[in-house]
């Protein structure tokens, strides 16, 4: 690259990078930098330099660049120059072949009336084509005037049902006499290169030099010699003759189309007849004629021949003729479609002035998509009027005006009568392709035709005056095919309908809408929304009539739950909790809009819940909180602001009609006009930790925060050879690979664009997790090259983990953190810096998951995004997003969890409802802040009895009964769900009653109960004792007796969390405070902790208690390991220390079971 940069410059370059000039070609400038790349993974290879575009071309033709004169270059063909250019004297040279430099051939068609057909590919766009080759005779007028009118009027044609002509042009061949074929339609060779070594050795001269050497070389149309051979017999046979052959023509199309299975175009032999015809017309020949052919018998010389190429659409499937043969008759519904199509492809021919003349089912094809298409318009003319006079003037050059055309022309079992007449000139108009259409509709709708000669008969029985059906043809039962091919074949051409008429009448069943068709329909009426249609579909649409069934699905997910009072009082616990929290960090709750407009980039395409208003306007519900956040900070101009939300947001069901799905998301997010060291990215990584530490169920599993950068990510993707446009495909696959083993993530990153040492390189850095030291080791290899674009990725993104990091030690986070290279999630798209998440791997259902609980990152893209002119963007925007819905579900698994957020209930007892009087009472305890009810209607719960256990259902905790007798002092029973300790009551006067109801509620701690999954047993244990003094003086030996080891920081959280439950507790009020207290803190359900603990014998011998223990152990399955080795604690503490009394208490599900 150096080298050749220097000699394109004129001088040494020695600054590496160089620069390269902006003035070379751009293929020159993007060889160099393939070259010059500074990473040596991504420098192109010899073998891919010489693939490159500079060195081989995709398209080489130098010689095309040659200004050549006009006339000899491939032009496309002009009918006003058509007479001079083929009267010429003297041909053009050859010149380089268009066919053989723009196409690729692919395989010969067939033989048609003027030519052969052959189906190529474009080497530019790479799409098929059929090519009609015509050889062309400056002697023959009448026939080049056919051509001519062929090409003239296919460029005037463009419908989806008609045959699409592209272009056409003329080349010039130049051959030898041998290398001539007389079978135009084989496409193979005769000549050999000895034949053309041995006549050109006859021509050396005296220096010993052939006279003609370049003859040698190959011809420039050479391939075309090849492959398509010219007859020349067929050219001695022309002459200028202006008559057509009306001489048994019925005979002559039939045995064509009974000896002949290959496609036909333009026409059948009858055309062939008329040359033939013509060259043994004696008296007609021309004198330069006959010398030509004479001269050409009698040596060998070049030949030089000019042809017309035709580029026209190619349809690859069949023809009607194939597919009548194949029974369309059995299938009504494709019958009328094609029929239909057929009607619609020949109204645009006659709008266009123009007569087909030549409709058979040869001449119109079925594409792949099985569409009609009309073909073959070498016998179509222009409406004209035509000079009825014996003399031989050509019919293209006649005055506009009635419709008079000549014939016979056509095919004789379709075409019409008045084009049968035997004189020379006959009237006729476009009805003559409506006589056409009716004989092939019937042979569409008809079934009993079996061979060609019943062909003849039938339809020669239908071209008669009185149009006889064939015997078998029940026009009882077919009475639209009956009447429509009466009307068609009617001899009065007055009598027939025009194409458009026949279309529109009630015998033709109007089309069934196919999809492609009502989309197209469907998206050009939402373009213009101020529309009439637009208008009147928003109106249907929102007039529909109520259908029970579409309301029973729409609530279907709704009848599967079942309401729980117990879920709204977590739900609300949950919510309070996380608000104080965040308030104490200055956040500020906001509320975001609920509808946002539909953008392809901000919302989840498959799984967003997308609506429509009534004036058309498509909005989606929130997908997460971050994008209607970002668009509420940017309208209201918020540069600096700690917000909080706690919201829905909304998921789309598989199944249609049905009520999005609902999840309860919390964001908490800080915008400031600065980066601020990354403190705020600290911030809400520390809000999450604190929230899990708020909820002990949370506390108890093992979240960690997982990090990354996203500019790391990007640089590890560029140095493994990814290019660009496949990044965000590449951050796509390393979100869902998210706790894949090694195999899986193999495969799916096999997707992506890369080679297998690529592969290998990039898995090498995606697997890589631990501290930050360890990612800085990885990306040291992509770092050292200071002058790669992504080691400046990746020293700026290491520079941001390692500020991020000592933030976080700073504010003393307790989560463990572990910097992951291949981390990404799915909302990737949104962030341009640290994104991180917060999860733990849970079991469920026998496997191991990973339980997100919060994601969230840098989000300054989604700002710039959203605020497309940037306006008031601020410079750095972070936040959280977190499951509220899955703490939420913790909390529900709490046993003890109350159903009620009511303290108190007022009732009465006896026969008396005392109604006036219960609501004087609650009303007194409003008043105090105490919440309160009363029951308006007792029902089923008359006794006492009866209310209470209502009221333990519900979690109340004291029941005030009102009764007739004693109505100036209720009697307060105050309700406990501790199992040692008893409900207790007493009577109250009535102006006590809410002082007395605030010292009990005082007394007794609300406390929120959570449950958490289980963690597997291990045969490594570790147990550690710690001694605590409460506020009352009283020491407790608390000991933590995990299944396996623990981290440091989650055994002082727990021995913390045991002394606060601990001494909370009622029970230790009636301990005295001397005695000595050893609490074990397990890892068991309580169940199990509290069955072990009434089984073990602690009121005798060690030796009892051990034959206690061996009596337990054998009636239980499971914990059998663990529960020895809590035993051992338990008999250490007992024996050994002599312990006054003993706790089992478990941090798995906060239950404690009491040993004396």
């Amino acid at each position: 690259g150096m080298l050749i940069l220097s000699l394109s410059q004129g001088q040494t370059i020695q600054d590496y990078p160089p620069e390269i000039p902006a003035s070379f070609p751009l293929v020159f400038q993007n060889f160099l930098e393939k070259c010059l790349v500074v990473e040596d993974r991504l420098r192109y290879t010899t073998s891919e330099l010489l693939d490159h575009e500079f060195i081989k071309p995709s398209v080489t033709s130098p010689i095309l660049d040659i200004d050549l004169p006009l006339e000899q270059n491939p032009s496309p063909f002009d009918e006003d120059k058509m007479d001079d250019v083929l009267a010429t004297s003297d041909a053009p040279r050859p010149t380089l072949s268009r066919l053989h430099s723009e196409f690729e051939k692919l395989e010969w068609l067939g033989k048609g009336g003027y030519g052969d057909v052959v189906k190529v590919k474009n080497i530019i766009d790479g799409r098929d084509y059929a090519i009609k080759r015509i050889l062309l005779n400056p002697h023959r007028s009448l026939f080049n005037k056919k051509i001519t009118r062929e090409v003239k009027l296919l460029s005037r044609l463009n419908h989806e049902n008609v045959v699409r002509y592209y272009n056409s042009w003329i080349e010039t061949v130049e051959c030898w006499e041998d290398d001539v074929s007389t079978n135009s339609s084989n496409p193979t060779t005769t000549t050999t290169t000895n034949e053309t070594k041995s006549n050109v050795s006859d021509r050396i001269n005296s220096l010993g030099f052939y006279d003609n050497i370049e003859v040698l070389a190959p011809p420039p149309v050479a391939s075309s010699v090849s492959d398509w051979s010219v007859s020349l017999e067929e050219v001695s046979r022309c002459r200028d003759d202006e008559e057509d052959d009306d001489e048994d023509v019925f005979k002559t199309i039939y045995v064509d189309e009974d000896d002949s299975e290959s496609i036909k175009f333009d026409h059948s032999d009858e055309e062939e007849d008329e040359m033939v015809e013509e060259s043994t017309n004696d008296g007609k020949t021309s004198r330069s004629e006959e010398t030509t052919v004479t001269s050409s018998a009698s040596s060998k010389s070049l030949v030089t021949q000019r042809f017309l190429y035709i580029q026209m659409e190619y349809c690859e499937k069949s023809t009607l003729r194939q597919t009548i043969d194949a029974g369309v008759c059995n299938e009504p519904e494709r019958m009328w479609r094609l029929f239909r199509e057929i009607l619609e492809g020949l109204v645009h021919v006659h709008e266009q002035g123009m007569i087909h003349r030549d409709l058979k089912p040869q001449n119109i094809f079925l594409d792949k998509n099985d569409h009609v298409k009309i073909g073959d318009f070498g016998l179509a003319t222009a409406q004209a009027r035509v000079t009825l006079a014996d003399s031989s003037e050509e019919i293209s050059k006649s005055e506009t005006g009635d419709s008079v055309y000549s014939g016979v022309v056509g095919t004789a079992l379709y075409v019409a009568p008045e084009l049968m007449v035997t004189g020379k000139r006959s009237l006729y108009s476009q009805k003559v392709d409506i006589y056409s259409v009716g004989i092939i509709f019937f042979e569409m709708s008809f079934p009993g035709i079996q061979t060609k000669m019943e062909r003849v008969k039938v339809l020669g029985n239908l071209r008669t005056s009185s149009i006889t059906f064939p015997s078998d043809f029940d026009e009882a039962a077919m009475p639209r095919e009956a009447e429509i091919t009466r009307w068609c074949l009617d001899h009065v051409p007055n009598k027939r309908p025009t194409a458009s008429e026949l279309l529109k009448c009630r015998l033709v069943p109007t089309p069934v809408l196919e999809e492609s068709n009502v989309l197209e329909a469907v998206r050009e009426m939402l373009s213009n929304p101020d529309s009439k249609p637009y208008r009147l579909v928003m109106d249907e649409v929102f007039n529909q009539p109520e259908n029970p069934t579409s309301s029973v699905i729409y609530d279907i997910e709704m009848h599967k739950k079942h309401f729980s009072e117990t879920q709204n009082v977590a739900q609300q616990q949950t919510f309070d909790i996380i608000s104080s929290l965040l308030r104490c960090h200055g956040a500020v709750r906001v509320n975001p809009p609920l509808l946002l407009p539909k953008c392809g980039s901000e919302n989840d395409a498959n799984e967003a819940a997308v609506l429509i208003g009534v004036g058309g306007n498509v909005v989606s519900l929130p997908y997460i909180l971050r994008i209607p956040l970002a668009r509420f900070i940017l309208c209201k101009g918020i540069t600096n602001i700690k917000t909080y939300a706690i919201e829905k947001v909304f998921r789309a069901r598989k199944y249609a009609r049905s009520r999005p799905k609902e999840l309860w998301e919390c964001s908490f997010d800080i915008i400031s006009p600065s980066v601020g060291g990354l403190a705020p990215d600290a911030e809400v990584i520390s809000v999450v930790s604190e929230i899990i530490s708020q909820f002990p169920s949370l506390s108890s599993q093992k979240y960690e925060v997982r990090i990354n950068h996203l500019l790391a990510l990007e640089s590890i993707l560029t140095y493994c050879g990814l290019d660009e446009s496949h990044h965000t495909e590449a951050l796509n696959a390393l979100a869902s690979c998210s706790g894949l083993s090694k195999t899986q993530l193999h495969n799916c990153i096999n997707s992506l664009p890369l080679n297998a040492q690529q592969v290998a390189s990039l898995l090498t850095f995606i697997q890589v997790q631990g501290p930050l030291s360890r990612v800085q080791t990885s990306l040291r290899s992509i770092t050292r090259n200071k002058h790669s674009p992504a080691s400046s990725r990746a020293r700026q993104a290491l520079h941001e983990l390692e500020a991020l990091r000592k933030n976080l030690d700073s504010l003393n986070l307790t989560l463990p953190v572990v910097f992951d290279l291949g981390y990404s999630h799915k909302h990737h798209n949104h962030y341009n810096g640290i994104i991180f998440k917060v999860s733990a791997e849970i079991q469920k259902k026998k496997r191991t998951a990973i339980d997100v609980l919060a994601i969230g990152g840098r989000y300054d893209k989604l700002l710039t995004t959203i605020d497309g002119e940037q306006k008031l963007t601020p410079k750095h925007a972070v936040g959280v997003s977190i499951a509220v819905e899955k703490i939420v579900g913790s909390v529900m698994e709490e046993n003890n969890l109350p159903s009620s957020t009511i303290d108190v209930l007022v009732c009465s007892v006896g026969r008396t409802l005392l109604l006036h009087e219960r609501l004087r009472v609650v009303r007194s305890l409003w008043e105090a802040s105490i919440a309160a009810e009363t029951v308006y209607d007792r029902g089923a719960m008359e006794s006492m009895q009866e209310v209470q256990e209502k009221a333990q259902e519900r979690g109340i905790r004291h029941l005030v009964f009102l009764s007739e007798k004693e109505s100036g002092s209720p009697l307060v029973r105050s309700l406990t769900h501790d199992p040692l300790l008893r409900s207790t009551e007493r009577r109250v006067p009535l102006d006590q009653l809410v002082d007395y109801l605030l010292k009990r509620l005082k007394e007794v701690e609300s406390t929120v109960s959570m449950k958490s999954s289980s963690s597997g047993f291990s045969a490594s244990h570790e147990s550690s004792t710690v001694t605590m003094t409460n506020n009352s003086a009283r020491q407790i030996s608390i000991e933590v007796v995990p299944p396996e080891k623990l981290a440091s920081h989650l055994r002082k959280r727990y021995e913390s969390e045991v002394m606060t439950k601990l001494t909370s507790l009622p029970m230790m009020s009636h301990i005295q405070s001397k005695a000595q207290i050893c609490a074990l803190a397990v890892e068991l359900p309580s169940p199990v902790m509290k069955s072990m603990g009434c089984a073990l014998d602690l009121s005798h011998s060690e030796e009892e208690f051990n034959s206690s223990l061996a009596h337990h152990l054998h009636t239980v399955s499971k914990y059998k390991k663990y529960l020895s080795y809590i035993a051992e604690r338990i008999c250490e503490a007992k024996f050994e220390r002599e312990m006054t009394f003993i706790i089992l208490y478990s941090y798995k599900d906060h239950g404690y079971c009491l040993l004396i």
